[in-house]
């Protein structure tokens, strides 16, 4: 990052949270790195909400942003994060490394994404997890970085359901890519 970008990068970042601060957007992305405990339970280690931050859809056919498209929007294919603040997260981060560390084997690494409600009463919305499918990419003043969903995903308050019985929307695949 230049200097004089460095300088007013606190700025930067504030006028991208507007739309976060305000609830106006959507969504909400957190980076979760988790083990698993002696009980074969994945526990939280790090969980870090990217503030700001900024879904698009990744695929080609569609080309439109999830601030559009709310209840249209597939939970399957890539999804591109941008407007990452590189005073949050660091490039190792966003690959899914602890203390720029692979992550042990016993540990996971996964994207989770929550739409939020559309109206009043609409709470019960599941928690998407996706997983680097790219290297992430800085442009001088943001991180950019393609994800893929997994088969699995957590209940709307963050339970697992990795170990749920299989369904179209969660599959006990521990860190498999949907294909």
């Amino acid at each position: 990052m230049t200097n004089a970008l460095r300088g007013i990068q606190g700025e930067i970042d504030v006028a991208r949270r507007y739309r976060q601060v305000v609830g106006v957007q959507p969504y909400r992305v957190w980076m979760v790195w988790q083990q698993r405990d002696r009980h074969q339970v994945f526990q939280d280690v790090r969980r870090v909400e990217l503030v700001p931050v900024t879904l698009s859809d990744a695929s080609p056919l569609h080309g439109v942003s999830w601030q559009s498209t709310i209840d249209a929007r597939r939970r399957d294919g890539d999804l591109l994060l941008t407007s990452i603040s590189p005073n949050l997260v660091t490039e190792n981060e966003l690959k899914g490394l602890h203390q720029d560390k692979p992550v042990p084997a016993d540990w996971r690494f996964y994207y989770e994404v929550q739409r939020g409600p559309n109206c009043p009463g609409d709470t019960n919305r599941p928690r998407q997890r996706y997983t680097p499918s790219g290297v992430p990419e800085f442009t001088g003043t943001e991180w950019i970085i393609r994800v893929s969903v997994q088969d699995n995903s957590a209940a709307p308050d963050g339970t697992d359901r990795t170990h749920d019985a299989p369904t179209s929307s969660n599959a006990p695949a521990f860190g498999k890519l949907r294909r």
